[in-house]
Formats: structure tokens, sequence, C-alpha cells
């Protein structure tokens, strides 16, 4: 009975932590109004390019560096002093 006593105050407090965190992400991915032209940086803050073009459902942009054309998912995205930063670097997104 006790091992189920403290499994329940574990998940008590696990629960509204998780709520806190997706609402949080929800609001950060909202802000995020990408433009065609706009330049988008890495984690590191090396410069990637600048966007190309925006799907449809505006999930992901493309970017096109070294004539290649790379897909960023848009809710990694933040803002940033110069254009838009992602979460991914550049090496995990090649």
């Amino acid at each position: 009975m006790s091992k189920f006593r403290l499994a329940a105050l574990a998940l008590a407090f696990v629960t509204p932590a998780t709520a806190v965190l997706a609402d949080t992400v929800q609001v950060s991915t909202a802000s995020v109004a990408p433009k065609v032209n706009q330049l988008v940086s890495d984690a590191n803050g090396r410069r990637i390019g600048r966007i190309y073009s925006i799907s449809s459902d505006k999930s992901t942009i493309a970017v096109i560096n070294d004539m290649r054309i790379i897909n960023i998912p848009v809710a990694t995205l933040t803002t940033a002093a110069k254009g838009l930063q992602t979460s991914l670097t550049l090496a995990s997104l090649r």
C-alpha cells in the first residue's frame, strides 16, 4: 500500500509540471511568423541562409544552404536579433 501512495504522490508532482511546459511551448511557437527572405541562423549562431519558401500549412520553412534546400520545422524557431534562430544545429539539419 505504501508503494501505491508513493507512486500517486510522484504522479501528482509530475502532471502539473508537464502541463505548464506544454503551455510554454505553445506560446513560443505561436509568436514566430516567418517571412520569405528572412535570415535564419542555427543554435550556435551560424548563418544558415534566408527563407526560400514556407509550406502551405506553415509547419516548415525551406532555406537554401550550399546549393541544397533544407527544411526546418517552424516549431524550432525563435526570434533573434537578426531574423530567426532555430534550436537545431546546421550539422543536424544536413
